[in-house]
């Protein structure tokens, strides 16, 4: 993960891609088992947001970065 808030609350993996595949989601995938209890937000250049596998959500980074500012995620 590249980023964690709160308790463990809020996981955020950064993904340089426009295109989220499922391989990029490894690193959530290992932090949310052994934290069940996260939210696990993909970050990336896709502009669709979406959830994905396990449900993970994503996200561009401009969408996530406002919603942090807005206090939405967390």
């Amino acid at each position: 993960m590249d980023f964690k808030l709160g308790d463990d609350q809020l996981a955020i993996e950064v993904k340089s891609t426009d295109q989220v595949r499922s391989h990029h989601l490894k690193g959530p995938e290992a932090f949310c088992k052994e934290h069940p209890a996260c939210r696990a937000v993909i970050v990336s250049l896709d502009w669709m947001k979406r959830i994905m596998e396990d449900g993970f959500e994503g996200a561009h980074i401009t969408e996530v970065l406002r919603s942090l500012w807005e206090g939405m995620l967390i």
